[in-house]
């Protein structure tokens, strides 16, 4: 969708990360970012950290298989997934943790003013950069090796380079 309709594909994560703030789901990378705010609770925010990312592991990986029965033929998606996982180790990193900041301006932006129309215009903003821009979400890339189940030594690869990624860049912005 992205190379065909990339204002909808950036609106379509946009619209599902503001679903997902609007019900205080618990994300991954929304989270990230606060896992320093408070000294006094740090462990309690890596734990809740940690079990997020089992869980969005799974939940992602889950919806990718399911949908591989609904979608068998996935050659639409093969090709543009195998393109997104060719990326070096090092490119990767830097695309994940720009995407952490990202992600951590969208979601600290709403939290500021959940009631007021700029705050969800941040999220949209944000949240739609990092798809125009390609960057590294690793919930996203944990789909698309479950979905493809091609690559998956190299997805799971840069998925896990997106992981700590996005924390990093999260925890620094």
């Amino acid at each position: 969708l992205r190379d065909t309709h990339p204002l909808a594909s950036a609106l379509s994560l946009g619209l599902a990360l503001l679903v997902i703030s609007v019900l205080n789901l618990h994300l991954y990378t929304a989270k990230a970012g606060y896992l320093l705010w408070d000294g006094a609770t740090i462990g309690k925010r890596a734990a809740h950290l940690v079990v997020s990312l089992v869980g969005n592991i799974v939940g992602a990986g889950a919806v990718g298989i399911l949908l591989g029965f609904v979608f068998k033929d996935r050659g639409f998606a093969n090709e543009a997934v195998a393109a997104h996982f060719n990326i070096s180790p090092q490119s990767a990193a830097v695309s994940a943790l720009l995407c952490g900041m990202l992600m951590f301006v969208a979601v600290h932006g709403y939290r500021r003013s959940r009631n007021d129309f700029s705050g969800s215009l941040a999220l949209l903003g944000a949240s739609s950069a990092i798809v125009l821009c390609g960057l590294e979400h690793s919930i996203t890339d944990v789909f698309f090796v479950a979905f493809t189940r091609q690559s998956a030594l190299r997805g799971l690869t840069v998925a896990g380079i997106a992981v700590l990624g996005n924390l990093v860049g999260a925890v620094l912005f």
